[in-house]
């Protein structure tokens, strides 16, 4: 938790003008003793942006909306067992509850955005039946990094990775710490998590230039760092864990503590991001913690 962020002085409220935007904000408002306050009504909130008071349209308790992304290590690992493969995947797509978005991306070198995020299975499914093994290398965490820029940061839906990866354990000397912890940081910040399922399946053999080996394959290290599943397990066992895990993320879902949602009026962003909103609760005695600015 954060302390409520204090607004400049003198500020003059935003006029609302024709160009004007509804945007949204998530924070959680809780008192000393860590209980919730749900009580909470608009004159109760106070939102600043470039130094311009912002026009509250409303605030309301809810359940802040997830988007699941799904990540499939698409390299030759995957060729043989491909089949084991399709069929846990597609279990996974059909047993997640249907209202998290989804989308679908698979990587060989490069990644390829198959379905872009949608509240429909449909389209998944059919992906999913179509994926197969091919040759690429993939540097997994600057995948997810890059994955994350694109499609958690642009939306105020938490943000859930699950990374179906053949990647082996890595050279201490090619890993920086930061670039793991740049990576982590970005789900918490964000109320996120990320799963990360390895598949134990034949390897390339690996050079290694020096250094040890990491304690585990990186993306599960960065799983484990979000506070997600994460696993190892034979393409056997693959449908019985992903059917697992889709229980696991359904009911984070429905058990999420319900947030304030609050709703202002103010100038879309133009070029850069604009700066995140600050957010101030008026009532005394408080705790706010902005979770989403998108």
């Amino acid at each position: 938790m954060v302390t409520p962020l204090v607004a400049a002085a003198a500020l003059t409220p935003a006029a609302v003008s024709a160009q004007s935007a509804t945007r949204h904000v998530f924070v959680d408002v809780t008192r000393p003793s860590g209980a919730a306050e749900v009580d909470l009504r608009v004159e109760d909130f106070e939102i600043v942006e470039g130094g311009e008071r912002r026009e509250i349209v409303s605030a309301k308790m809810a359940r802040r909306p997830s988007r699941l992304v799904l990540v499939v290590d698409s390299t030759d690992g995957i060729r043989q067992p491909v089949g084991l493969v399709r069929t846990a995947l597609t279990a996974f797509v059909k047993a997640i509850d249907p209202q998290i978005e989804m989308m679908l991306v698979s990587v060989a070198g490069t990644p390829q955005v198959r379905v872009r995020p949608t509240l429909e299975r449909e389209e998944i499914v059919k992906s999913v039946a179509n994926i197969f093994g091919t040759t690429g290398a993939n540097t997994m965490h600057r995948v997810i990094d890059d994955l994350f820029h694109r499609f958690g940061q642009t939306t105020d839906h938490r943000p859930v990775f699950v990374v179906l990866t053949t990647e082996g354990f890595e050279s201490t000397q090619n890993i920086n710490p930061q670039q793991i912890t740049h990576v982590t940081d970005h789900f918490i910040s964000r109320g996120g998590a990320l799963h990360a399922v390895r598949l134990n399946v034949p390897l390339t053999a690996q050079s290694f230039r020096g250094g040890n080996l990491t304690e585990m394959p990186v993306t599960l290290m960065i799983g484990r760092d979000t506070g997600g599943a994460f696993t190892n397990i034979s393409p056997n066992g693959l449908l019985e864990v992903m059917e697992r895990l889709a229980v696991v993320i359904n009911d984070a879902y429905t058990k999420s503590p319900p947030v304030y949602h609050i709703e202002f009026a103010g100038a879309p962003p133009k070029g850069k991001p604009s700066p995140a909103p600050q957010v101030r609760v008026l009532r005394e005695g408080l705790r706010l913690s902005v979770i989403s600015t998108p």
